[in-house]
């Protein structure tokens, strides 16, 4: 029985989207393979209790002391090298001297560079570029979580369509939590309509346009989740900006529970290889505004609100009051039930 190694340093980074899908395609993938298939290798320091991860069929192993990427390329390699097995990268990372089975969500690291400006994201983006060339170059196959990535990979990379499967995302993680509703009366939004967005520092999370459709509709308090007033500096001068509210992190219960009693969810992004917040806010009920580019169009088809995310002069009232339907089919056909089943399909193809 050929046998896959899953590198599993994503379970000791921050939790965000390509996290997220690593960790639950795992959880599901462990209920459909095969006993002794598939194996996550984690570095040996990682801080991870292995009865809490609670898989029956795929194995842990812990192999390398080294760090960062370093651990990926040398480490995780020779390990799997030693085992003559196949890897499998469910993050962005691809193990430039065997990219068996790659993930790539998406290329904002190689196709849009004016989102990575720091030092740190010229550097993330020059070797993101050298691993996307490895998987193309010598890999097996290619995963990736939209039809939109993968037109986009074929046609950056003249690549081949046979081998990159699309397996697409999931919801379900959102429905475990437990909203925490403290959250409301910490941030003093009680008795108040607010909208709610999902912040971070890339560049294409667009919080410009939260910022002008703000000072347009005074009535909303527009909640950023996760983002602070420091981390869009460029974009925000929140002196000037009543009713904007930063949280600061927040936890994943905290989340659930500004998504269900949110007025509506807001996603402004100009790029994104999946969008995952909307899928979490439809999957608690909530309305949702998306940006209408890149792969939401594709993701989200009729059960959202469009907004063109380069204009400003919207009244949100009126956006809201746009009809929607099919929030079902979406919810249905994005899982990661689903996802996992995609991939199980794929490397085994």
């Amino acid at each position: 029985m050929k046998k896959y190694y899953i590198n599993g340093r994503a379970f000791t980074q921050r939790l965000t989207g390509v996290q997220r899908f690593t960790r639950e395609s795992i959880k599901e993938l462990d209920k459909i393979c095969t006993a002794g298939e598939i194996y996550i290798v984690l570095p040996k320091w990682a801080d991870i209790e292995e009865e809490s991860l609670e898989y029956r069929k795929i194995r842990i192993v812990r192999y390398g002391t080294l760090k960062g990427n370093l651990w990926d390329q040398i480490s995780f390699y020779n390990y799997v090298k030693r085992q003559k097995g196949v890897i499998i990268n469910l993050t962005n990372v691809v193990t430039i001297r065997k990219p068996d089975i790659s993930t790539i969500h998406d290329l904002t690291y190689v196709k849009y560079k004016q989102y990575h400006t720091t030092i740190y994201g010229k550097i993330s983006a020059f070797f993101h570029g050298l691993q996307f060339r490895a998987a193309i170059k010598k890999g097996m196959k290619i995963l990736t979580v939209s039809n939109f990535s993968k037109k986009e990979i074929i046609e950056y990379y003249n690549y081949k369509a046979d081998k990159i499967y699309c397996v697409g995302s999931g919801y379900e993680h959102i429905l475990k939590c437990k909203a925490d509703y403290d959250i409301i009366d910490k941030l003093s939004l009680a008795g108040t309509s607010f909208i709610f967005s999902l912040g971070s520092i890339e560049k294409n999370k667009n919080f410009k346009w939260i910022y002008e459709v703000a000072k347009r509709n005074p009535e909303y308090i527009f909640v950023i989740g996760g983002g602070s007033a420091k981390n869009h500096a460029e974009e925000l001068n929140p002196e000037n900006i009543e009713n904007i509210l930063f949280t600061g992190y927040i936890s994943d219960d905290e989340i659930a529970a500004l998504y269900i009693r949110c007025k509506a969810f807001i996603f402004p992004s100009t790029y994104e290889g999946f969008g995952l917040p909307p899928l979490e806010a439809l999957a608690l009920g909530c309305d949702v505004i998306c940006s209408s580019v890149a792969s939401m169009p594709e993701i989200y088809k009729n059960s959202v609100h469009w907004i063109d995310p380069t204009k400003y002069n919207y009244n949100i009232d009126e956006v809201l009051s746009s009809s929607t339907n099919g929030k079902e089919e979406i919810l249905n056909y994005y899982t990661w039930k689903n996802t996992a089943k995609r991939i199980y399909e794929a490397i085994h193809s």
